[in-house]
């Protein structure tokens, strides 16, 4: 049948129906689908026209997850973050996980970029184009970083041999008011 935009759509839910789906959803250069409230990435090692930039952002913004326009996406996992955070006035975490050269760092900038667009008016203050240098600036702290502890692997010949914790701060308007990377 047509492949679902979360696994636990499926009929039968086993290893076999999930990679199926999956599979055909990535034909389709559809990479991101839930299983529930987790979104599974397939990178895809190619650049995806239209997949990312501020006209996406705007259709997760005020969405729950599973009403964004864009369907399964990082922003709508990064508008879940940020509108809990308003919502509950608490912080919140998103934990990006995956093997050596599976795309976390190209995740993280995805998400950042939506909580820093978010953060900055969604295009109201700042625009995209605030957002994307603020998002430059937090990663270009990565080949800092990685200068102290990567290494070669069979995968990826500058793999990180640490986790990375990045805090976003927001000010009581929700607005962003600074960054930290710790490792």
């Amino acid at each position: 049948g047509e492949p679902v935009p979360d696994h636990c759509q499926l009929m039968f839910l086993s290893q076999p129906t999930l990679l199926e789906n999956t599979r055909k959803r990535f034909l389709k250069d559809k990479i991101y689908t839930y299983v529930g409230e987790i979104l599974v990435a397939v990178n895809p090692f190619k650049l995806i026209q239209g997949l990312y930039g501020t006209e996406v952002m705007a259709q997760c913004r005020g969405k729950k997850t599973w009403q964004a326009a864009c369907g399964p996406h990082v922003y709508a996992i990064a508008e879940k973050a940020y509108a809990s955070m308003v919502r509950a006035s608490a912080s919140q975490g998103i934990v990006v996980s995956g093997e050596s050269g599976a795309g976390k760092t190209e995740a993280n900038k995805s998400l950042m970029n939506y909580l820093v667009w978010r953060g900055t008016g969604g295009a109201h203050r700042t625009g995209s184009s605030g957002a994307a240098t603020l998002t430059a600036t937090i990663m270009d702290t990565n080949p800092i970083l990685e200068a102290f502890g990567n290494a070669k692997t069979t995968r990826n010949n500058n793999s990180s041999r640490f986790g990375r914790y990045t805090l976003v701060r927001f000010d009581p308007e929700w607005g962003v008011a600074g960054a930290q990377v710790r490792v």
